[in-house]
């Protein structure tokens, strides 16, 4: 159980990701609808379901970020 725990609180709602990189949780919902870059909505895939929210691990979002082009 404890482990299932631990594994949970790794998960990151959009909500959660918005506040991390300073997007609109709109924004970071574009991206993870996108399916190809376009302007500043960079395509954000590694997102399941759990219950009703939309979540992802803290190394898809890593990966995400290291993807993005630099500024």
């Amino acid at each position: 159980m404890a482990m299932l725990s631990a594994a949970v609180r790794e998960l990151l709602t959009i909500e959660e990701v918005a506040k991390l990189v300073g997007l609109s949780a709109k924004t970071v919902g574009r991206c993870i609808d996108a399916t190809e870059a376009k302007g500043a909505v960079r395509p954000f895939p590694g997102w399941k379901l759990l219950g009703r929210k939309k979540v992802t691990t803290r190394e898809n979002l890593r990966a995400w970020i290291d993807d993005l082009p630099a500024a």
